[in-house]
């Protein structure tokens, strides 16, 4: 997915579980437009989950679902990046192809394009994953 392509899921409110163009997090977003571009429906996980900011519990359910992931060393549009928040991995994003940009939803800003080398991200450690369908 490029840049373009994934601009159209720009500026969606932060939603606290959020499944719906009304308000999505991070894990709500990834689901909306794996569905919309790819047509793979992915697990909602909404109901395993009390709080989707990193945590303990997030980051067990990060590494459930990943059978269902391979991890990749170089992204390609579309991918999957998982950040570690604090000492966490739990926070996630799709990775637009070309520019280094990066498709995510934070509840300051709704969801945005932003640069993988932005100053809040850069020293981030992270880990991309592409579906095993792709």
């Amino acid at each position: 997915m490029t840049s373009p392509e994934l601009s159209r899921f720009v500026g969606f409110p932060y939603k606290s579980r959020g499944r719906t163009t009304a308000g999505f997090d991070c894990w709500g977003l990834v689901c909306h437009v794996y569905d919309r571009q790819l047509g793979i429906d992915l697990l909602s996980m909404v109901a395993r989950y009390d709080d989707p900011k990193p945590s303990e519990q997030t980051q067990k359910l990060v590494l459930e679902e990943a059978e269902l992931w391979r991890e990749v060393e170089k992204p390609a549009g579309g991918d999957v990046i998982l950040w570690k928040m604090g000492r966490w991995w739990g926070h996630v994003g799709i990775i637009a192809d070309g520019g280094g940009f990066f498709l995510h939803v934070l509840n300051e800003a709704g969801s945005c394009l932003q640069r993988l080398e932005d100053l809040k991200w850069h020293r981030r450690p992270r880990r991309y994953y592409r579906h095993r369908s792709r």
